[in-house]
């Protein structure tokens, strides 16, 4: 077998195996596929997975150091999956979908993993899973602004795949994600959903999606200042863990929250910056390329602006290297 192709035929390997351990395959699109990964969920409670090693975290430059280096603990009660990674799960019950899945035409899921997630090895994939469960504690405890007991019914963290290349990152929660805890499910979710699965041929649950705010704010306005630099801390800290190659930013507050600018969307808009997932250049470590486009909530107002996205997107695509979409 040519190397090349023997290398590709091992990450889709990792990737096919990193899934079934972690219920990640089909999650968290459609009853099946959550009710297949509740059911591996249960079988690999059984077996006892080996911690990462020092020699595999240097094997794994893409990793954060501070996540792979240590061993994984675990509780002395479950001898499988750490309860974080359950419960990171678990909080997607089988009878709620992502808006605008087509399920007669969904991209090919080969395709899509390998273009839309990394292959780390199976350890490294299972520790980003607990350091974002246990980000996640950290959000559901977190009174840094006032929007925690604003009306706000429950913290929104994130969804998709912790290996992913790419991140999608939104302003703040609406209506339908605080009553439902995903982020993007309302008619902007509908929308985004077609722009990841129709438009760049990759499947939902392979990218991630999160916002700057994780709580509502009232009547769905526009965040503060105050509250996006309250709130900023736990993108940054998504995003160290992720290591995304490539980060999405949907509007105005989330691009200039990512870029430090004031500057407009329309400005920015369909150039790719240079940022570190740190959040400071001063820190230096791992750094992404960021490509500002308008809101799919803005494109419900302004369809006509759906040429300029898709124009943007496009950029994207090429720069992952997905073929057939561009």
């Amino acid at each position: 077998m040519e190397p090349e192709m023997e290398a590709t035929r091992r990450r889709l390997q990792l990737l096919y195996e990193s899934d079934r351990l972690l219920g990640l395959r089909d999650w968290p699109v459609g009853s099946p596929g959550t009710s297949t990964a509740r059911s591996t969920i249960q079988q690999a409670a059984g077996e006892d997975a080996p911690a990462m090693s020092k020699k595999v975290a240097k094997s794994s430059p893409g990793t954060p150091r501070e996540h792979v280096s240590a061993p994984v603990k675990r509780n002395s009660a479950d001898s499988g999956l750490d309860n974080r990674v359950k419960l990171l799960i678990e909080q997607f019950p089988p009878e709620i979908e992502p808006p605008g899945i087509d399920p007669q035409g969904r991209p090919d899921l080969l395709v899509s993993a390998r273009y839309a997630l990394k292959g780390s090895p199976v350890d490294v994939v299972k520790l980003k899973v607990e350091a974002l469960a246990r980000q996640f504690e950290q959000v559901k405890q977190c009174q840094r602004c006032g929007l925690y007991n604003q009306g706000c019914k429950q913290k929104v963290f994130g969804v998709g795949h912790p290996d992913t290349r790419i991140v999608f990152v939104g302003e703040a929660p609406g209506a339908d994600e605080d009553r439902i805890g995903y982020p993007f499910m309302g008619r902007a979710g509908k929308l985004l959903t077609a722009m990841v699965e129709k438009g760049m041929k990759l499947r939902r649950e392979h990218v991630y999606i999160c916002n700057v705010v994780k709580c509502r704010p009232p009547e769905n306005r526009t965040p503060t200042t105050d509250e996006i630099t309250a709130c900023q801390d736990h993108l940054w800290a998504q995003l160290t863990v992720i290591e995304p190659e490539i980060i999405v930013s949907l509007g105005s507050p989330a691009t200039q929250t990512l870029l430090s600018t004031r500057d407009s969307i329309g400005r920015l808009r369909g150039q790719f910056f240079e940022i570190h997932l740190s959040g400071s250049d001063l820190t230096g470590g791992p750094v992404a390329k960021c490509l500002p486009t308008y809101h799919p909530a803005y494109l419900l107002r302004n369809p006509d602006d759906k040429k300029k996205v898709w124009e943007d997107l496009k950029k994207v695509i090429a720069e992952m290297g997905i073929p057939g979409s561009a």
